[in-house]
């Protein structure tokens, strides 16, 4: 059309300039015409990119009620940008298709004398009705077919038919033969799939389908007439500027969340909720682990675990070889649940690497032989003999005020042995047991040993042979160091010691790398000649190197000066 249209102006524009006429008037008109068709095709392609994000949307909308009535939850948004400005959302779902969501943008300003104001746009949305069904709707009224009904915004699927009773036997005649029985009624047939209204423009007006494409219903005009161009003035001033356009037109008004659900507002004030994760069943990290709980613990045989089954469960001693030797589990982070277990489940030999036990637990299982990301053990809990012994911690194992460890047969404290980490923090007293076991510790590989602030007590053999650990921190609050608490820590290179009182015999004997031991304290701890390796130097106050110097325990080390701040 627009070939045609130049094609003609040109031809007579070169007729008349054989006739010497004044053509500036022609060239005039065909800028204007050209003009007048290059706004109208821009004009035309914003109203198809309009209606292609208005059919998105409306896709997207259907997804949102499919996964209200799955009872599916949002797993990210994410947002869809252009040219820098966010036009849009990407919406990701636990078992939904992904959605993307567009959102009006502001209308441009109008040209002098330009066009007027925009034209109508269907206000498509969905409402629940009083049977708890979604239906579509239209411009805030419900969207009907052609008889009248309205058109769900999900299919439901038709209850199965009951089957029909036996028939009655037949009363007996001469030779009467029995009734014959009843047919069983037929299944009744699935629910159709709820119907997705399509949006097109065609010449200049909307246009809605609610039978995929069969027939269409036209609606409101597409596009706004042309505004007037404004008048001259008596000075021959210009027209005035045309108003701005409206904001531009979307199903959804807005898209925000927090952090327990997405909430999507959409234009006709309807507001969708749905949540970032399941609100009643227990979203396992590991379905190996999803299967182990399920099969003891799925009381209703709906193949999840529910929040409620999971806090119900008293004892988990059934699935103890269940894990143990499993190589195939990973994370049980899902334990926090279980919130009716007082002792957690022995994962000893198993894989896994990651899990989180219940706060109110007072005894915890053996993870010997595991790979564990990070372990906390809480407070007051009890560990076994031999719980993390050979058990190799990626992060750090924290453990909680009041923790004990049960005494082992042979009269060891083993709960530790032979373990491997980047960081072990101590919030418990480390107790003494019988005279010349090995504590809890002995014989690992911590690369850092922090002993927390309200620790007193180092036991008798407590760290016994930790043969990562390089600098070590005793705070003011430990009063105590047992014998042999530190021996043969050979990689050991700084001691800085606070407040201790007592050093008990051959507490760092044997630690061979030690050269620096700075002892704060103003009064010498009582101790014995071999608390230290012989040879090396002991920094202390200042103003007490007279009174370690003339200390038994100290007069065989060099006693230097030194001043803490």
């Amino acid at each position: 059309m627009r070939k045609i249209l130049l094609s003609v102006v040109l031809a007579t524009t070169l007729a008349l300039t054989s006739c010497q006429f004044d053509d500036s008037d022609i060239w005039g008109k065909l800028d204007e015409y050209g003009q007048s068709i290059k706004d109208h095709e821009q004009r035309i392609s914003a109203l198809e990119e309009l209606c292609k994000q208005m059919n998105t949307n409306i896709e997207a909308l259907q997804t949102l009620v499919n996964a209200l009535e799955k009872r599916d939850y949002v797993t990210n948004v994410s947002e869809v940008r252009s040219n820098g400005e966010v036009i849009g959302y990407t919406i990701s779902f636990a078992y939904s298709d992904t959605i993307t969501i567009y959102h009006g943008k502001d209308g441009q300003d109008g040209a002098n004398g330009a066009d007027g104001k925009d034209g109508y746009t269907p206000q498509i949305g969905v409402m629940k009705d009083t049977d708890g069904i979604y239906y579509w709707t239209l411009d805030g009224e419900w969207l009907l077919d052609a008889k009248g009904n309205k058109i769900k915004a999900v299919g439901t699927d038709g209850a199965d038919g009951k089957d029909g009773q036996d028939g009655a036997n037949g009363s007996d005649g001469k030779d009467g033969q029995n009734g014959t029985n009843g047919t069983d009624g037929k299944d009744g047939a699935d629910g159709k799939d709820g119907i997705t209204p399509q949006l097109k423009i065609e010449n200049d007006y909307w246009y809605v389908s609610y039978d995929n494409g069969a027939t269409w219903v036209q609606l409101g005009k597409a596009t706004g007439e042309d505004g007037k161009d404004g008048q001259d003035g008596n000075d021959g001033a210009d027209g005035s500027d045309g108003a701005d356009g409206e904001d531009g037109d979307s199903i959804f008004k807005s898209v925000t969340q927090d952090d327990e659900y997405v909430y999507f507002n959409l234009a006709d004030g309807t507001m969708i909720t749905l949540p970032k994760h399941d609100k009643e069943n227990i979203q396992f990290e590991d379905l190996q682990v999803k299967a182990i709980c399920c099969k003891n613990w799925d009381t209703n045989n709906d193949g999840e675990l529910s929040y409620a089954e999971a806090a119900a469960v008293t004892t988990c001693e059934n699935m103890i070889e269940q894990f143990y030797n499993n190589t195939n589990i990973l994370a049980f982070t899902e334990l926090q649940y279980f919130t009716g277990l007082t002792s957690s489940p022995d994962f000893g030999g198993s894989s896994i690497w990651k899990v989180t036990l219940p706060k109110q637990i007072t005894a915890i299982g053996g993870f010997a032989g595991c790979n564990l990301k990070d372990i906390i053990i809480p407070d007051n809990v009890e560990i076994p003999e031999y719980a993390f012994n050979q058990t190799t911690i990626k992060g750090s194992i924290v453990i909680g005020k009041g923790v004990n460890v049960n005494k082992a047969s042979y009269g060891y404290n083993d709960a530790f042995v032979d373990c491997r980490a980047k960081e072990l923090v101590v919030n418990c007293n480390i107790h003494s047991h019988n005279a010349g076991v090995y504590g809890w510790f002995h014989d690992n590989y911590f690369e850092k040993i922090t002993i927390g602030n309200n620790v007193s007590t180092i036991g008798e053999a407590a760290f016994y042979q930790s043969r990562a650990v390089e600098e070590l921190y005793i705070p003011d609050s430990v009063t105590e160091i047992g014998r042999y608490a530190f021996s043969n820590c050979y990689s050991l290179k700084k001691v800085t010691i606070s407040g201790t009182t007592s050093i008990g015999w051959c507490a760092f004997d044997g630690c061979s790398c030690l050269t620096e031991v700075y002892c704060k304290s103003t009064t010498p701890p009582s101790g014995n000649d071999f608390m230290f390796p012989t040879g090396i130097k002991i920094y202390v106050p200042s103003t007490s190197v007279e009174s370690y110097k003339s200390a038994i325990c100290w007069k065989n080390y060099t006693i230097e000066p030194y001043d803490f701040e």
